[in-house]
C-alpha cells in the first residue's frame, strides 16, 4: 500500500478522490522520495498528539463527563416539571436552556458506547456524508450550542426591556422568543452543516470543517455572545444610574442650600422606589446574569481554540515535510517528534479543556438553577406518594378483607343448610 512512500506514510495515489473529507487528508509531497504524494494514516489525532495523555481520541473520561452532566440536567428538568412553581421559581427562560446544555452533553454521549468509524479510508476521515454517527454528534452539539444561545439572548432582551423600559413582556414575547430560539437554532444549524459540513478531527465527536466555519458558525456564535453580554452590561449600568442619580442629586441640593419643594420629594420617594424595585430585580436576576457572562467566556475560549483546528494547507508546507521526515527516521514514534509536531497543531492541552468546557457546561447551569426549596420539595412529593400508596394499599386490603369475610358467610349459610336438610332427613 505504501508504494513509494516510506512507512509509517502511504501513498495518496493509491486511494480514491471521494468520499469523507478530501481536504482533512494530510499529505504533503516529499522531496526526497520523487516528491510522491505521501499522507499520514487515519485518524489523524493519533498522530497530531501525545500518546500517553491522548484524551482527545480516546474519548473516555469526557465521554463519562457528558453522562454525569446529561444525568444531572436531565434531573434539574424532571425537577422543574414535578415540583410546582413555588419551590422551583422556574421560568422559561430557566428551563429551555437546559435543553440545550442536555443536548450538548449528549454528543459526546452518543458515540461512548459505539465507537464509531472514524476513517472513511486509510487516510481520509469520515464526514457527516459518510458517516450516520458524526452526522448526529455534530448535530446535536450545534443545536444544543444555538438553542442555549438564543435562549440566552432573548433572556437578555427581557431582563433590558423589564427594567430600562419597565415593561414587562407577556405570553407573546415568550411564544416569539421560544420560537425564534428553537426555529432559528435548526435553520443555523442546516446552514452551518450544510455549507461548511463537519468531520472528524479531534476524536470521536465531528466539529464544523474549517472552511468557512467563521461565517457560519463561529462568527454567528460568537455575535450573539457579544449581543447578549452587551445588553445585560446596559442593564446592570441603567439600574447603577438609577440607583446613584436621586442620591447625588440631593447632595447637591445640599449643598447649594436649597430647600426641596414638596412636588420634588414626592418625586424623590417615587425615585427610592423605583430604585428599590430595581435593585429588587437585580437581585432576583443574579442568576442570569452570571449565566450570561460565563457563556460568553465559554463561548470566546471554544471558540478561538476550535478555529486553531486547520487542516494541512493551513500550515507551512516545509513544517509539514519536516515532521514527516522525523516520522520516517524514527519509524513512527510520534514521541520523538513531539517538538515538530506542535508547530503545526492547536494545543493539545487547550482541546482538551474545550471538550471538558461542553461536556461539562450544564453543571453550571444545574448550579445556577438549584434552590435549596427543591429539596424539601422533593422530600414532600415522595411522602405525599407514600401517603398514596399506603392509603391505595389499605382500601385494597379493606376490600379485600370483606370479599374474604362475604364468602366465609356464604360457605357457613350453605354448611347450615345441608346441616338442616340432613336433620329433617
Amino acid at each position: 500500500m505504501n508504494q513509494h512512500c516510506p512507512a509509517p506514510l502511504l501513498d495518496e495515489s493509491r486511494f480514491p478522490d471521494q468520499g469523507g473529507f478530501l481536504p482533512g487528508r494530510w499529505c504533503t509531497n516529499l522531496p526526497q522520495y520523487n516528491n510522491v504524494s505521501c499522507c499520514l494514516p487515519c485518524p489523524l489525532s493519533a498522530w497530531r498528539y501525545e500518546r500517553v495523555t491522548r484524551l482527545v481520541d480516546d474519548h473516555g473520561a469526557i465521554g463519562w463527563m457528558g453522562i454525569f452532566t446529561l444525568t444531572v440536567t436531565s434531573l434539574m428538568l424532571l425537577t422543574f416539571a414535578a415540583l410546582p412553581v413555588e419551590l422551583t421559581a422556574r421560568h422559561y427562560f430557566t428551563t429551555h436552556p437546559l435543553v440545550g446544555f442536555a443536548l450538548m452533553s449528549l454528543c459526546f454521549v452518543i458515540p461512548f458506547d459505539s465507537e464509531p468509524p472514524q476513517c472513511y479510508d486509510g487516510i481520509t476521515p469520515n464526514d457527516i456524508n459518510s458517516d450516520t454517527s458524526c452526522c448526529a454528534t455534530s448535530a446535536t452539539l450545534f443545536l444544543g450550542i444555538w438553542i442555549l444561545l438564543l435562549n440566552n439572548l432573548f433572556r437578555s432582551i427581557w431582563l433590558h426591556v423589564n427594567i430600562c423600559w419597565d415593561l414587562k413582556p407577556g405570553a407573546k414575547f415568550m411564544f416569539f422568543a421560544l420560537t425564534c430560539s428553537y426555529g432559528g437554532s435548526v435553520c443555523l444549524v442546516a446552514l452551518a452543516l450544510g455549507v461548511t459540513g463537519g468531520s472528524y478531527q479531534v476524536g470521536q465527536t465531528c466539529v464544523l470543517n474549517p472552511q468557512k466555519s467563521i461565517a457560519t458558525a463561529w462568527g454567528p456564535i460568537l455575535g450573539v455572545s457579544l449581543a447578549s453580554t452587551v445588553l445585560q452590561l446596559c442593564s446592570v449600568l441603567y439600574c447603577i444610574y438609577v440607583v446613584i442619580k436621586p442620591v447625588a442629586h440631593e447632595r447637591l441640593r445640599m449643598y447649594s442650600g436649597e430647600r426641596p419643594s414638596s412636588t420634588e420629594i414626592r418625586q424623590a420617594f417615587t425615585t427610592r422606589q423605583v430604585s428599590l424595585r430595581i435593585q429588587k430585580l437585580l437581585v432576583m436576576q443574579w442568576r442570569p446574569i452570571a449565566m450570561v457572562v460565563l457563556i460568553a467566556a465559554y463561548a470566546a475560549y471554544v471558540t478561538t481554540v476550535f478555529l486553531r483546528i486547520g487542516i494541512s494547507a493551513d500550515y507551512p508546507v516545509d513544517a509539514t515535510q519536516r515532521w514527516f521526515s522525523c516520522l520516517v527516521s524514527s519509524q513512527g514514534d510520534i514521541d520523538d517528534c513531539e517538538q515538530l509536531a506542535s508547530r503545526i497543531r492547536t494545543s493539545q492541552n487547550e482541546i482538551q479543556a474545550a471538550l471538558c468546557m461542553i461536556a461539562s457546561s450544564g453543571l453550571w447551569a444545574v448550579i445556577l438553577s438549584f434552590r435549596l426549596s427543591m429539596i424539601q420539595g422533593w422530600i414532600e412529593l415522595i411522602r405525599a406518594k407514600k401517603r398514596g400508596l399506603r392509603l391505595k394499599l389499605s382500601i385494597f386490603t379493606s376490600q379485600c378483607c370483606q370479599e374474604s369475610n362475604d364468602l366465609a358467610l356464604i360457605r357457613d349459610s350453605d354448611s347450615h343448610n345441608q346441616s338442616l336438610d340432613a336433620c329433617q332427613v
